[in-house]
Parts: structure tokens; C-alpha cells; sequence
């Protein structure tokens, strides 16, 4: 009786009262005659994709994405170019089969032109379509009408295509949001030309990923077990589309400055990475203006009040990245910004313009062009989240300031992440002084460490010879005791997410301190496979399951820590430069050496001595132990145990030939 209740009500919150019929419970599909009200929400048949209505900045629009994104970024927007007013507004599949949206502020917007039929249905689809369908009588599906992907925005999901359909002329390509706050139409394209990937701008190439060869590409560092290309030239059709495991999430996003990454934090191109005149790989040859060097850059500052710009454009279609490229190209042009609220329109400055100080009267923001001579007096690191710069405080200590991509919504994540750790007090991860944020600028302020980090220690052969085998075994257990207390004993639990040897500094007495927290994540004790759908971490450090399933848990950083003592003891990269099937051939390797009772021809001989060989036999059954399966793998606990005194058991097969 119950379940007839549940039933009988539910169809009473359908029941259409004289007019078109609005569901309240989740649905993936409207019929003929339904709508959608504005604050309801369309949702995939397995909950993989949400539909609604949302707002920015004062205008509404109609998008797409992910269920499980808490930052519900979207992969497509339907009115991207033709944003309504307010609220009052649904979308609509009237009698005559138009997908449409009804609003008050002016004509429908008719999503299926010259593509609807009085018998069909609009559904999402778990794969991110969403598809206008004529039905034959008995229900079924007859033909596709209209569908989502054939119109993308600025993301290309699994399934989608770029191209071109030789037989309708319907062209498949990525247009960059103008910024994050206007999804219409912007500076970047993205479109595939038969052979490869290109991105322009404004129509002028400005990277090109190389030819699609051997299932990979040229200027692009993918991974093969996380994706599968599909390349179809015919009579019909030329596109470019890829697929994933089943139940993997995945998008890759073309953003306004430039930059193509996917949901696993792979950047392909950097944001900005083809403004500079440097030659980057892809990257379309750009010649300075005579009156340029190479070295120009924007950094925004603050300068004193200049009074009216010198040259205004009010075209509300150019982004600050638009604006950017009109003033590096001309030689009279000092700075430039965006001239309306939501950051679109250019003004432009040809004066040299005096910089503010703190408390200065009449002070305003620019983007200036400076030699990056004068800008990187003081830099010492990059990455891709911003740059660290060498600074002194008043009293005189020397610190590191990383200057995050304030306009880089990874950014943003990275600073509330990194801030975390204030209150993480421990001899192995870095401290951090202080933090600001002030506008699109954020800073984190770290204590200083003058022997760089891990990486460059373990891949320089000159500096690898100088570290006696103590200086070795303070690193391996202080890295060990860093995670330890950071899993069970810090006042937040939480998982690194992206432990490697280029995260791991040095300090005075080579002291290791883990740093670079932007993609941790705070644990609950009794959480046993939590899952993340933002998968940013590097590969070859993270486990399969990390990729496969999105569980991120300790024992992700456990199978990280393994890695990365493979690394230590044999001084090879998990995954070497010039690799281009990312086989991961240090564990492999490592597996089988230990199978034939030759471990330590794994060793890179100046790490043995004397009294070394029994230990770093130890490591590497350690590290062996680390990258087992998820269930298999010990706690970091555990495994300081094991670096000391208790012996360890003996290791079952690396989780990697899990996946076979």
C-alpha cells in the first residue's frame, strides 16, 4: 500500500492543471507539452549529469553539468550568446515537439529550429547529450532530432565530436567562454583539422597539438590507460572524439586565457603559454613587434590614478585576453584593462604609468607590460598553479612567496586548500607565515628553503654522489613521519593528493618538508572510499584507482610515497622524459627483479655502501608493499614501523597489473 501511495503522489505532482505540465520530482526527460521551471532540475537516468537554469552576473542561463562537481562548472550552455533577465523563466517541449525557452523578457528561444516532431521526447542522457528523439507509436526511440552535442560550448565531453559533417556542413568545435563570468563565445577555438587538434585565436592558429600518431599526439603528454582516441575520415564525416573507462568522469575544457586541461589536471596547453615569444611546443611562431623583446609580460599592478585611458573599445565580445594581445601587438601601448563590470570591453594606456604605494590616494588596477627581466629579478620556481618569488621580511627573514593565477579558478581552490595547513604544525611539511587575497590576487607566504626540492636532488647525478647514506635515510623516514602525521595525528586529517619529489623541499640541514597542499583534502577517520570527481594529481604517482574510480583516501598517498622511494633508490623517473607510452616501467622493473631475487640490480650504484645493501633491500620491499591494491597497501603508520625495526611481510603484485 505503501509503495501505491508513493506512486499515486508522485503522479499528482505531475498532473498538468489547464496548461503545460511542471514536474517537481527529478526526471531525465520531458515529453510534449511538459516543461521545466526555472528552479527545477533535469537529471541523467544514473544521476551522472544535472540540467537547470542558473545565474551570472544578473543574467540567466540554461546549462549543463556534472551531478557530483560542487563547483557546478558547466559543460555546456544553451543560450550562451542570448542570456534572459530574471527568473521568470522554463524550458518547454510544446505540442509540436520544440525544444524551447520561455521567458519574459522577449521571443521564445528555440533550441531544435526545423528539428521537432509532434511524437517525441527530450532526455539527458548519462553520457552529458542532451537529446531532442522522435518515438514510434509503441514508445521506442525512432530517430535522433536534435541533441547538445552538436552544438558544444567550451568543453568536450567522452563521446563528442570535432569536425565536421561533410553531408549537412555541421561544423563540431570549442568556443572559450569570453571569462569566467560570460559564457558567450570568446577569444579561443578549438577545432580538429582532419590530422590534429588546433586552438585559435580569433581565427589566427595559435597551438597546434601535432599529428595524431600511434594513438598519441605530438605536444600533448596523455595517458593511455585513462583514454582511448578515435580519429573517422569518410565520405560523411571528419571528426576527432575520445572515450573512457566506463563510469570515469572526464572533460577537457578550453578556457578564456587559452589553456586546454581535463579533469585530471593535465594541462595540455597553459593558460597564456602562447602570448610570450617564446617557441613552446605547438605553439604558433609569433614575431614581437620591432619595437618588443621577447621577455614581455602583463603583471597586474596598482599605479596611480592616469586619469581617461587613452583609447576605449566598448565591444562588449573582447575579454581581457583580447585586450591583452591588441596592446603586447602595439608599440605605444603601456597597459590595458577591461572597461565594464563583468570584464569585457578594452582600455588602453600609452603613458608610463608610476606605481602606487600603499595608501596612496586615487590608485587603480592595470594590466601592465614589463620586461620580464624586471619582473623575474626575484623568481625562483614556476608551477601550475603560479609562480614563488625570493622575498625578505622587515626583520629580515627570507621567505617564498607563491603568487597564485588569481583568475584561474584552480588557483582559488589551490589557496583555500594551502591555508589549511596554517594549522598544521610538523618538522616534515613546510610552514606556512601568512597568506592575503585582495582582489584576483592571492599570495601564500612560506618559510624559505634554500636546498630546493627532491626532484633536482634525485635526477642530478653530480648532487646524488654527495649525500652520505644517513642524509638518505632522514629524507625517506622524514617524508614517511610528514604523511603519518598528517593521516592520523594533525588536528585535520588529510590526504596530500599529489605527493611527488618535486613537492618535497629541503631545508638548511636537508631536512625534507612536504609542500604543495593545493590539492589535498580533509578525511573523515571512519571514511573508507571517498571519492573525488576533480582528479588532479600526477601521474604515474597516483594509484589506478585514483583514475579509475575516483577513490582518494591515505592509501593514495601511500601509493605515492611507494613511487616515489622506487624513484630514490634506483635514481629513475617513474615515468622517463622521452617515454611516450607512459608503461611505467620503474614498477614493472621493480616487480620483476624482486620475482627473480635481483633487487638490487634496481639500485643505482652510488647509493650502495658497505652497510647500505640490507636496508635499501628493505626499501624496495617497502615501496613494493606501498603500491600493492588499495586493500593491500599498509598505513603510513605501518610503514614507519616498517622503515625502523618491524620487519615487513612479503609485498603481492603492484596494483598496476591489477588493470589487465
Amino acid at each position: 500500500m505503501g509503495q501505491g501511495l508513493g506512486f499515486f503522489f508522485f503522479i499528482l505532482s505531475c498532473v498538468c492543471l489547464g496548461g503545460p505540465c511542471f514536474c517537481s520530482a527529478h526526471t531525465d526527460s520531458i515529453k510534449p507539452g511538459e516543461g521545466l521551471q526555472f528552479s527545477k532540475l533535469l537529471v541523467s537516468a544514473q544521476g551522472t549529469f544535472t540540467l537547470g537554469f542558473f545565474i551570472l552576473d544578473t543574467r540567466s542561463y540554461l546549462g549543463i553539468w556534472y551531478t557530483s562537481d560542487v563547483n557546478n562548472k558547466k559543460v555546456w550552455v544553451a543560450n550562451r550568446d542570448n542570456p534572459i533577465s530574471g527568473t521568470n523563466a522554463n524550458l518547454m517541449l510544446d505540442g509540436n515537439g520544440t525544444l524551447m525557452i520561455i521567458h519574459s523578457g522577449g521571443d521564445p528561444i528555440v533550441l531544435n529550429s526545423n528539428q521537432a516532431s509532434r511524437n517525441s521526447i527530450a532526455t539527458l542522457f548519462d553520457s552529458g547529450n542532451f537529446v531532442v528523439s522522435a518515438l514510434n507509436s509503441d514508445g521506442s526511440v525512432k530517430q535522433t532530432l536534435w541533441e547538445s552535442f552538436d552544438d558544444p560550448t567550451d568543453t568536450l565531453l567522452p563521446g563528442m565530436k570535432l569536425g565536421i559533417n561533410l553531408k549537412t556542413g555541421q561544423n563540431w568545435s570549442l568556443a572559450s567562454w569570453i571569462n569566467e563570468q560570460v559564457p558567450d563565445p570568446g577569444t579561443f577555438t578549438l577545432e580538429w583539422n582532419g590530422t590534429q587538434l588546433v586552438i585559435k585565436r580569433r581565427g589566427d592558429i595559435y597551438w597546434s597539438s601535432g599529428i595524431l600518431k600511434d594513438r598519441s599526439f605530438e605536444f600533448i603528454q596523455t595517458h593511455h590507460n585513462i583514454y582511448y582516441f578515435i580519429s573517422v575520415c569518410n565520405d560523411n564525416e571528419i571528426y576527432f572524439s575520445y572515450s573512457v573507462q566506463d563510469g570515469a568522469i572526464s572533460k577537457w575544457v578550453l578556457n578564456w586565457r587559452g589553456g586546454f586541461f581535463d579533469t585530471y589536471g593535465t594541462l595540455f596547453v597553459k593558460e597564456d603559454m602562447c602570448d610570450p615569444y617564446d617557441k613552446y611546443p605547438g605553439c604558433a611562431v609569433q614575431e614581437p613587434p620591432t619595437c618588443r623583446t621577447t621577455d614581455f609580460q602583463f603583471m597586474k599592478q596598482s599605479v596611480l590614478n592616469s586619469g581617461y585611458p587613452s583609447l576605449m573599445n566598448i565591444d562588449t565580445s573582447l575579454g581581457l585576453s583580447d585586450c591583452q594581445a591588441i596592446c603586447r601587438n602595439n608599440c605605444s601601448c603601456t597597459a590595458c584593462n577591461t572597461v565594464f563590470t563583468n570584464e569585457t570591453g578594452c582600455q588602453f594606456w600609452r603613458d608610463k604609468l608610476p606605481r602606487a604605494r600603499v595608501g596612496d590616494a586615487n590608485q587603480e588596477e592595470l594590466y601592465v607590460l614589463s620586461s620580464s627581466k624586471d619582473i623575474d629579478e626575484n623568481k625562483i620556481g614556476k608551477g601550475g598553479f603560479g609562480s614563488v618569488y625570493k622575498g625578505i621580511l622587515p626583520g629580515g627573514q627570507e621567505i617564498a612567496v607563491k603568487r597564485l593565477s588569481g583568475v584561474s579558478t584552480w588557483g582559488l581552490d589551490q589557496f583555500v586548500n594551502e591555508r589549511l595547513i596554517v594549522n598544521q604544525q610538523h618538522r616534515n611539511l613546510i610552514r606556512l607565515l601568512g597568506y592575503c587575497s585582495e582582489g584576483e590576487e592571492r599570495m601564500l607566504i612560506y618559510e624559505l628553503l634554500p636546498n630546493g626540492n627532491l626532484e633536482d636532488l634525485i635526477f642530478d647525478p653530480d648532487r646524488r654522489k654527495g649525500l652520505d647514506w644517513n642524509t638518505w635515510c632522514n629524507i625517506i623516514k622524514g617524508i614517511a613521519q610528514g604523511l603519518d602525521y598528517l593521516h592520523n595525528h594533525s588536528r585535520l586529517n588529510m590526504v596530500h593528493g599529489d605527493l611527488k619529489a618535486s613537492n618535497i623541499l629541503l631545508d638548511d640541514d636537508m631536512n625534507p618538508k612536504i609542500s604543495d597542499f593545493g590539492t589535498a583534502r580533509i578525511f573523515e577517520r571512519n571514511e573508507s572510499e571517498p571519492q573525488t570527481s576533480k582528479l588532479v594529481g600526477t601521474f604515474g604517482y597516483m594509484p589506478p584507482e585514483y583514475f579509475s574510480e575516483g577513490w582518494c583516501s591515505p592509501k593514495t598517498d601511500v601509493y605515492s610515497f611507494g613511487v616515489l622511494m622506487l624513484e630514490i633508490v634506483s635514481g629513475q623517473r617513474i615515468i622517463p622524459p622521452d617515454c611516450k607510452d607512459d608503461n611505467l616501467s620503474l614498477i614493472r622493473n621493480a616487480w620483476k627483479l624482486w620475482g627473480e631475487g635481483n633487487s638490487l640490480k634496481l639500485v643505482d650504484p652510488a647509493m650502495v655502501g658497505p652497510h647500505s645493501t640490507t636496508q635499501i633491500v628493505r626499501w624496495i620491499r617497502v615501496a613494493l608493499l606501498c603500491i600493492q591494491k588499495h586493500e593491500e597497501r599498509p598505513t603510513m603508520s605501518d610503514v614507519c614501523s616498517m622503515l625502523n625495526r618491524r620487519d615487513p611481510p612479503e609485498p603481492n603484485p603492484p596494483a598496476i597489473f591489477a588493470l589487465r
